[in-house]
């Protein structure tokens, strides 16, 4: 956890109410990861006296970035919504502003190495990997980093970046997605763009497609009923098992937007198995878990027992299939 006093370089409104930020900051730069967040004091008086957490929507260390921002820097996505927010919006380029981080656990990747190309051609002999990031309205903030710091890896097979949001004036960060390799399908909820519908129906569509190319995928969306069916494991049992972890394992979710959204995507990805990582959005007084301001309940083995964690120390990302998402 580094603070420091970063200058700004760029401020600039993207659509009306929302406002791209970036600021010099070498040295959280060279340490944050995608999904981890800054704690940021949106005014140098003392009122507001919390400070504002924001996810790293884009970071560029020492050679630049692939979407073209400038070294040693990071920046910020946000919506203009409150009196924090208000007075960040007003801040200009040169001015210095107080940033803490990186805080928090981000996304969980594997980075493109050696062994993993040698692995991506076997892969293009057989089936591709597929990796999904979903995101309802400001939620696209984190995934744009994760999308550029993964972008030589994606292209090892597919890339897929799913945007929601109520209307097109609040379709975010399309382009950057594209930019960093993605195809993008946007979902509106009036149908401004893209389809008409929420994200998750977007996603459920996808997934009905791909399942029916797959056989190893249809195993997987059927495997817990069948397994409802099985008194006990035969060594045909653990052989579709296994097969239900292959087609698990072609897909990877990486979703961030409000609770209903994560909730629908995380029933979905357990019907079809396959792994997620959603980023929480919360309210955040400390951001270090000292206040235990951000609690969110987790999973345990009896669900009458309550256990929880915070959202800024133990996440801002979490396994889905670990949080009790409740009815």
């Amino acid at each position: 956890m580094i603070q420091t006093k970063a200058t700004i370089i760029s401020h600039r409104e993207v659509k009306p109410g929302y406002r791209c930020l970036a600021a010099r900051a070498p040295a959280i730069a060279q340490a944050i990861g995608p999904g981890q967040f800054l704690h940021i004091r949106c005014s140098d008086a003392v009122d507001p006296l919390l400070r504002r957490p924001f996810s790293v929507h884009r970071v560029a260390r020492s050679g630049g970035s692939r979407l073209g921002a400038a070294p040693d820097s990071v920046e910020i996505l946000y919506e203009v919504v409150g009196r924090g927010t208000e007075i960040l919006s007003r801040r200009k380029v040169g001015e210095l502003i107080d940033i803490i981080g990186p805080l928090g656990n981000g996304f969980s990747f594997k980075r493109t190495t050696h062994h993993d190309r040698r692995e991506s051609r076997a892969e293009s002999r057989g089936s591709p990997r597929t990796t999904i990031l979903i995101a309802g309205g400001i939620g696209v903030a984190p995934l744009v980093a994760l999308a550029e710091e993964q972008a030589a890896s994606f292209k090892r097979g597919a890339f897929l970046a799913l945007i929601g949001a109520k209307t097109k004036d609040q379709v975010l960060s399309a382009q950057d997605f594209r930019k960093a390799g993605a195809d993008v399908i946007i979902a509106t909820e009036d149908g401004s763009q893209g389809k008409k519908g929420l994200v998750t129906d977007a996603l459920k569509d996808f997934l009905r497609t791909t399942t029916e190319g797959s056989p190893v995928l249809r195993q997987a969306q059927h495997g817990e009923r069948s397994r409802t069916k099985r008194s006990r494991g035969t060594h045909h049992d653990r052989r579709e098992s296994r097969a239900e972890s292959r087609g698990a394992s072609l897909i990877t979710i990486y979703a961030c937007g409000p609770h209903g959204m994560l909730k629908a995507v995380a029933g979905i990805a357990r019907v079809y198995r396959i792994p997620c990582q959603v980023s929480l959005e919360e309210r955040m007084a400390c951001g270090v878990g000292a206040c235990l301001g951000c609690p969110v309940r987790i999973k345990t083995r009896h669900p009458s027992d309550a256990a929880y964690k915070m959202v800024c120390k133990d996440g801002p990302v979490f396994d889905a299939a670990e949080i009790a998402w409740g009815k």
